[in-house]
Order: C-alpha cells, then structure tokens, then sequence
C-alpha cells in the first residue's frame, strides 16, 4: 500500500473515531439529562399536559429558569417537542411526543430509557475515585 493511500486511510479513521467519541458525548449529555427529568419529575408532569416552563416548573417543584434550560436542550435533541416552536421561550408549550412517552415514563417497559439514563450518570461519578486509585493502588470506596 503506498505512503499517501495509507495516509488517508489513517486520517479517515481517525477522523471516523473523533465523530463516535463526540457522538459518544453527545449520548451521554442526553443521558444525564434525561436522568435529570426522571428524577425531577419533570416528564411525569409534562404528562399532566402541554405546558410553559412556568407552568412545568410550578407542576415539578422547581426552579423556572433551569426547567426552561432543560426544556429547550430536550426538545433540541428531539425528546420533548415544543408545540410552536416559533413562539417566545417563555410562551412556548411542550409536550412529550407518543412515540416517547412509555420509553419516558414507564418501567416496566422493556423501552424504558430511565435505567439507562441513571446508569449513565452514576457510572460517571466514581471516575475521580478510579484515577487516584489508579496512580496510588489504593481501593475505591
């Protein structure tokens, strides 16, 4: 194989492998959001109906300003919908698409994202414990 044909396929791979790493990333932004909801209970009140995030954030006992940030980053990557999509932020109405509803909502269901969703983010908290025991040979709590 030349130097040049070699070359390519090298630099094809690598840029194969940076496009999964930020795919990768961008999963487990998703994830850790969706963990978020789940734990707030945000989609459970979203069920009651479409709302503003006033309205959500009243409904899940939370702080209008960070549902409002949560709700425009899920319906950006498409989990939650927003009705009028043109209207301003704080008059905009979302709702939970049926298509993601059970995979949102229900455990039982074997479509249920949830679990994955908190694996995701309790994997991640021990990393910093991992490095130092890992530069030090010493156990992880």
């Amino acid at each position: 194989m030349s130097q040049a044909v070699e070359q390519h396929s090298i630099e094809e791979q690598s840029g194969q492998f940076v496009e999964r790493m930020f795919g990768s990333l961008v999963g487990a932004i998703d994830l850790f959001s969706i963990d978020l909801g789940r734990r707030l209970g945000l989609y459970g009140a979203l069920m009651q109906g479409p709302a503003t995030s006033a309205e959500l954030a009243e409904r899940a006992g939370c702080d209008e300003r960070y549902v409002r940030e949560w709700l425009e980053h899920q319906t950006v990557v498409g989990i939650i919908e927003a009705d009028d999509p043109a209207a301003a932020g704080h008059g905009r109405r979302y709702s939970i698409p049926g298509a993601h509803r059970e995979s949102l909502l229900d455990p039982d269901s074997l479509g249920y994202v949830g679990g994955l969703a908190y694996a995701a983010t309790v994997l991640a908290r021990p990393v910093e414990c991992m490095v130092e025991a890992f530069r030090t040979g010493d156990g992880v709590p």
